[in-house]
C-alpha cells in the first residue's frame, strides 16, 4: 500500500500535481483533452483519476496529473504528455483576450502574449511542459490531441498499452466511442463550459477564427527562432503555410 500524503489544495494538485510520484504523470496544458483521457482511463480501470469527479470518486488514482509538470517532474519515474497545437490551445485558454483583439478593443501582440507571466497558466508552461518531456529519460508516451479526436484508437490504445489497463471496456468504448465521448463532454460541462465538444471537425475553430494568417506565421515564429530542436520535433505538424 503507498504511503498516503495529505492532499494539496486543488490549484496546486491541478497545476503541479496531487504528490503521487508512484504513479505515472500526466501532463497537459489547459484545453488539451485531459478529460477525455480521464474518462477512458476511469471508465476502463473502474478507479478515480485527480481533479473534478468524473466517473469515480475517492483517491486510488491510476496517475497524476499536472498543468505545470515541468517543475515536477523529475520526481515520476513515468509520464505521459499530451501536446495540442499551439496556436489552438493558448488562443482558447485565453479566448476573451483574443476575441477582444479580434473586435479591436484590445491590441494583443504576439511575442508579448507568449512571454506574459501574468495569468493563471502563462504561455511559457506550454513549451517548458514539452522541454521536460524531451529531455525526461524514464518511461514516456507522447501524444498527440488532435490524434485523440481524429483517429481515437490508434492514440488510445497506446494509453491502454502504457498504463496496463483493463481490456474489459476496451471494445464497448472502441464500438461506442461516439456516445462515450458525448458522456465525457457532459461530465466536463459539470464544472466548465466545452466549445468543440470533441468534434474532429473543430480541431482548430478558435485560432482560425480569431487568428489572421500574420498572427498564426507569428505564433510558429516565436517557437522556432526561440526553441528550433523543439519546434521541429513536437510542433511543425501545426506550422501555418506561406
Amino acid at each position: 500500500m503507498p504511503n498516503r500524503r495529505k492532499r494539496p489544495a486543488r490549484n496546486k494538485g491541478v497545476y503541479t500535481g496531487f504528490e503521487r510520484q508512484d504513479l505515472p504523470l500526466l501532463i497537459t496544458y489547459s484545453r488539451s483533452g485531459t478529460n477525455w483521457i480521464r474518462y477512458v482511463i476511469e471508465l476502463l480501470s473502474g478507479r478515480p483519476t485527480p481533479g473534478h469527479e468524473r466517473l469515480h470518486g475517492g483517491e486510488d488514482f491510476v496517475v497524476d496529473r499536472a498543468h505545470q509538470g515541468y517543475r515536477v517532474i523529475s520526481e515520476y519515474r513515468r509520464i505521459i504528455l499530451v501536446v495540442r497545437n499551439h496556436k489552438e490551445c493558448l488562443v482558447r485558454h485565453y479566448i476573451d483576450e483574443w476575441k477582444a483583439n479580434k473586435d479591436g478593443s484590445h491590441l494583443v501582440d504576439v511575442v508579448g502574449f507568449l512571454e506574459d507571466q501574468s495569468g493563471r497558466q502563462p504561455p511559457e508552461w506550454f513549451i517548458e511542459n514539452i522541454r521536460a518531456f524531451h529531455e525526461f529519460t524514464g518511461d514516456k508516451l507522447l501524444l498527440y490531441y488532435e490524434d485523440l479526436m481524429t483517429e481515437p484508437e490508434i492514440g488510445l490504445r497506446k494509453l491502454i498499452e502504457f498504463l496496463d489497463l483493463p481490456r474489459d471496456g476496451v471494445d464497448d468504448l472502441f464500438a461506442n466511442l461516439d456516445q462515450h465521448r458525448q458522456r465525457s463532454v457532459d461530465l466536463y460541462r459539470r464544472n466548465q463550459a466545452s466549445y468543440t465538444e470533441g468534434d474532429a471537425d473543430k480541431l482548430s475553430q478558435h485560432s482560425d477564427s480569431l487568428l489572421s494568417d500574420d498572427e498564426k506565421r507569428a505564433f510558429d515564429d516565436y517557437y522556432a527562432d526561440r526553441h528550433p530542436e523543439l519546434f521541429r520535433r513536437y510542433l511543425i505538424r501545426f506550422a501555418t503555410p506561406d
